[in-house]
C-alpha cells in the first residue's frame, strides 16, 4: 500500500502528502518506512530545492495509527516478532479529555497532571523514563 504521494507542483520544490485520507493519514511502520526512503531519494533529486510536507483531505496527520502500530509494540509474538521484543506501553491522557472521564475536583493544572503520570508510572514500577509532555511544553 502506498502512504505518500510525490509531486512536484513547482520548479524546485516537491510536495511530499501524506496520502490516507479516510484514515487522517495516520503514520504506521510502513508510512515511516515510505517517508525514510521518499526523503532519502529526495536527496539525490539535483532539481528539488525544497520540500513541503502536507496530509490528503484536510488533515495533516492523526498520529500513530493505534491499530497497527500499538499492537506490535504490546505484544510482538502476535504479530511475528519476537515476545522479548514487548514493551509496557502508557498512553496517558489530560483529565477530561481523549480516554478519561471529566475530573470530580478542580485543580487539575498541567504540574498535577505530570505528577500523576509520574506517579502512576511508579505504581506501576515501570522500568521507563518518567517524563511526560502536554499543551507544547507546559508539563516536564
Amino acid at each position: 500500500m502506498t502512504f505518500v504521494r510525490v509531486e512536484q507542483p513547482r520548479d524546485a520544490v516537491a510536495l511530499v502528502t501524506l496520502d490516507r485520507p479516510e484514515r487522517k493519514n495516520p503514520l504506521t511502520f510502513e508510512s515511516y518506512a515510505e517517508l525514510r526512503d521518499t526523503f532519502r531519494s529526495l536527496v539525490y533529486a539535483r532539481q528539488v530545492k525544497a520540500v513541503v510536507i502536507a496530509g490528503a483531505g484536510g488533515n495533516f496527520s492523526s498520529g500513530g495509527d493505534v491499530h497497527e502500530i500499538i499492537g506490535p509494540l504490546t505484544a510482538p509474538a502476535e504479530h511475528g516478532a519476537s515476545a522479548t521484543d514487548a514493551f509496557h506501553l502508557v498512553i496517558p491522557s489530560l483529565p477530561g479529555h481523549g480516554f478519561s472521564g471529566k475530573p470530580t475536583e478542580t485543580g487539575w493544572d498541567p504540574v498535577r497532571i505530570a505528577w500523576a503520570w509520574v506517579d502512576t508510572t511508579v505504581e506501576m514500577n515501570s522500568p521507563m523514563p518518567r517524563h511526560a509532555t502536554t499543551k507544547g511544553s507546559a508539563i516536564r
